[in-house]
C-alpha cells in the first residue's frame, strides 16, 4: 500500500505536482472509476482519497459485505480536515 500512496508526493523536475495536475489527476480519476464513479471529472471537488482507500481495499480482495463502498467514506476526510484546522 505504501508504494501506491507515494504518488501523492510526486515531483516533476524538482517541483511538486498537485493532484489537479497530470499525471496525478489521471490517477485520481482512475480511482473514482474503480469504485464506480466514472462521472467524476474534477478531482478537487470530491474526496479522491476516499476513492483511493476504497480502491485499495477492494483490490486487496474485500468484497461489498466486508467493505461496502459508500459516499460516506468522504465525510471522514472532511471531518478530519476541520479538526486539523481547529487545532
Amino acid at each position: 500500500m505504501s508504494r501506491l500512496a507515494k504518488w501523492k508526493f510526486a515531483r516533476k523536475n524538482g517541483a511538486v505536482v498537485l493532484e489537479t495536475q497530470e499525471p496525478l489527476r489521471s490517477r485520481a480519476l482512475e480511482y473514482f472509476k474503480l469504485v464506480g464513479r466514472p462521472d467524476i471529472t474534477d478531482v478537487s471537488a470530491e474526496a479522491w482519497s476516499a476513492a483511493f482507500i476504497s480502491s485499495i481495499i477492494t483490490s486487496a480482495g474485500a468484497g461489498p459485505t466486508q467493505f461496502p463502498i459508500s459516499a460516506g467514506h468522504s465525510r471522514y476526510n472532511s471531518v478530519r480536515a476541520v479538526q486539523s484546522n481547529c487545532q
